[in-house]
């Protein structure tokens, strides 16, 4: 955690493993920060879920796609998506697999 700070925070990029990453002080990305745990998590929020989805993480899958499945399936989305993959057809516009 951050220097002062209780809380998790959020950080955007990309990590090829879980070891432990750091940024360097410098013009572009300022001071550094050191992470010993990268701990991924699927977002739980509706716009955040629709956000990943329209990512390009899931081929196929746009921004107006993904709304409509974040609203229809909600925060059981990513659950859904593996356990029982076939409900998306529940989805208008989507068709057999």
């Amino acid at each position: 955690m951050p220097r002062g700070k209780r809380d998790l925070i959020t950080v955007i990029g990309h990590a090829a493993t879980n070891r432990e990453w750091c940024l360097g002080d410098d013009r572009t990305h300022g001071p550094h920060f050191k992470a010993q745990v990268l701990r991924p998590t699927a977002p739980t929020t509706p716009e955040g879920i629709e956000r990943y989805l329209a990512s390009g993480q899931m081929r196929g899958i746009g921004p107006a796609m993904a709304k409509r499945i974040g609203s229809v399936f909600g925060e059981a989305t990513f659950e859904m998506i593996e356990g029982t993959p076939e409900r998306l057809k529940e989805v208008a516009g989507i068709g057999p697999m």
